[in-house]
């Protein structure tokens, strides 16, 4: 597996336009151009995985993905695209027979006092590692998880047909819209997908002295439970 420190002098004498781009319940990517000399061929393969790391922390480790070859006059380049394992989910249908194997294998249904048939109603942690199990043991997606997840969290079953792995873990979301994903890496490079509540996230401390601020602004957020201000700053190191 290829290295790519993007904090070296090597990376940046080789890449042109360097950007990282990291979303919760959407992965991270790495995208750089490499000027070539006429004809030559890529230093990459579309579908090889590749490690990038940052002053010694691992980003992302995934796929190559959309290679493109562009020529212009005299100048030749490649434009290259690593993604982490969350390209893999967003990209790959669940395909399922039946709602016994399905995300809602396990689901309770209640009466009330007066007889009447409550609404069906499943656990979230359930629910997703239906989701992850499948991918894992079905797509052969190269990923474990860790679901830190309030263990009576519930979610009311929905319907659901040929989807991605991504797209059922951000439906579920949606009914706990506080949940985050992001990716954990071990010294054996293995990527942990963890989705944690926010009861388990962690602090976080953000020092503006340490940065260079453009811009700084409270939203409110409506979408998380309880409501809250959300601070959004863009900084540069």
């Amino acid at each position: 597996m290829k290295t790519i420190d993007v904090s070296s002098a090597d990376f940046l004498d080789m890449a042109e336009s360097p950007s990282y781009n990291r979303l919760s319940f959407g992965g991270a990517s790495v995208s750089f151009r490499v000027p070539v000399s006429r004809f030559a061929s890529c230093p990459f393969e579309e579908g090889e995985i590749v490690k990038v790391v940052w002053r010694g922390k691992t980003l992302l480790i995934g796929p190559v993905i959309d290679l493109e070859h562009s020529l212009e006059g005299t100048s030749e380049s490649w434009d290259i695209r690593i993604c982490d394992y969350w390209w893999n989910l967003s990209n790959i249908q669940y395909f399922v027979n039946g709602r016994a194997n399905g995300i809602f294998a396990e689901y309770r249904r209640g009466t009330g006092g007066s007889g009447q048939e409550k609404q069906a109603t499943a656990n979230i942690r359930d629910a997703l590692s239906g989701v992850l199990d499948h991918a894992v043991s079905t797509a052969l997606v190269p990923i474990k998880y860790d679901l830190r997840i309030d263990k009576d969290a519930e979610i009311i079953p929905f319907a659901y047909s040929s989807e991605t792995y991504a797209s059922l873990l951000s439906q579920i979301q949606k009914w706990r819209p506080n949940m985050a994903a992001w990716f954990e890496y071990g010294a054996d490079d293995s990527a942990t997908l963890v989705i944690a509540d926010h009861a388990a996230l962690p602090d976080v401390v953000l020092d503006l002295s340490a940065v260079d601020v453009s811009a700084l602004s409270l939203k409110a957020r409506p979408d998380l439970v309880p409501p809250a201000v959300g601070l959004t700053c863009n900084a540069s190191v």
